[in-house]
């Protein structure tokens, strides 16, 4: 291979790559190590249907008039003017805005050139490639807070037009939107890490600087059901998530859906190809904040 393609063999090699080794440090100061492996089809649709189920109950819980959610959403409606009623529309669609000016770089012919060389340059750059890379990263910044910002723009002036009762009923259905995605991603998460850690009893090689497996099969779920999952060291759950992503980013790109860094995430219901796309964002707790 020719000098300069480290980066393409790196990439090309973490595609079959099928888990990553993991140190965690305790309290009692023995390192653990675990295994975080990629999920297979089963254990993918496994997670998305636990999302699924847990969109359904949001909706549930938001279709009755009497639950305490749904009598909390419409005090707070009441509490609201026009113009703050606006505001927490918007507020609420800003992912939506967020993935609209991700798409819109992406179909721009000009940016696709210069995404495809930010997304390949990594490795051994020269000085002056880095900062030619450097100043891309900072312009793909500038534009693509300029979208976002008027998209929410364009928005807000189209809301300004709604009477109270219209924009009381349109909260409350981008509320529910928004709910139901957090529960999906929340439990399709804490599924995926479920299947992903295995109990693993690798040694380290010095001479060759590379874990070694010969006393691992990797069998082992390293925690006994989703509930452990949920209630575990949030510390080291946020190392393990970290290694999943790292193994799920690969199978993205190859897909030709790898996307800069963003706070981007989809504000509606997400269909079945949003919700594939829902159920591999990056992940730093298996219990994100409502969104």
């Amino acid at each position: 291979m020719a000098e300069g393609d480290g980066g393409a063999l790196r990439r090309l090699t973490q595609l079959f790559e099928t888990g990553e080794v993991v140190r965690l440090d305790d309290e009692s100061g023995e390192p653990l190590l675990v295994w975080v492996q990629k999920p297979n089809q089963f254990e993918t649709e496994e997670a998305r249907q636990d999302g699924r189920a847990a969109k359904a109950r949001v909706r549930l819980v938001l279709d009755n008039p009497e639950s305490n959610e749904s009598l909390l959403v419409r005090a707070d409606v009441g509490r609201m003017d026009k113009e703050q009623l606006v505001e927490s529309i918007v507020e609420l669609r800003s992912p939506e805005y967020h993935r609209l000016a991700d798409n819109a770089i992406r179909g721009d012919a000009e940016w696709g050139k210069r995404l495809l060389i930010m997304e390949r340059s990594e490795g051994d750059l020269s000085e002056e490639e880095t900062e030619a890379v450097h100043q891309l990263n900072v312009d793909w910044v500038n534009d693509y807070t300029e979208r976002v910002r008027l998209a929410g723009e364009d928005d807000r002036r189209k809301l300004a037009d709604y009477e109270h009762a219209a924009l009381a009923e349109l909260y409350g259905e981008e509320y529910a939107k928004t709910r139901e995605l957090g529960a999906f991603i929340r439990e399709s998460q804490l599924t995926e890490l479920y299947y992903a850690v295995r109990a693993c009893l690798a040694t380290w090689d010095e001479e060759r600087a590379r874990w070694v497996h010969e006393r691992c099969d990797h069998s082992v779920r390293v925690f006994p059901d989703r509930e452990a999952v949920r209630h575990a060291d949030g510390e080291l759950l946020n190392v393990i998530a970290s290694a999943y992503n790292r193994l799920r980013i690969p199978l993205d790109a190859a897909k030709g859906s790898a996307r800069r860094t963003s706070s981007s995430e989809p504000s509606r219901p997400p269909s079945e190809e949003e919700e594939s796309q829902a159920s591999t964002q990056t992940a730093t707790s298996p219990e994100p904040d409502a969104t």
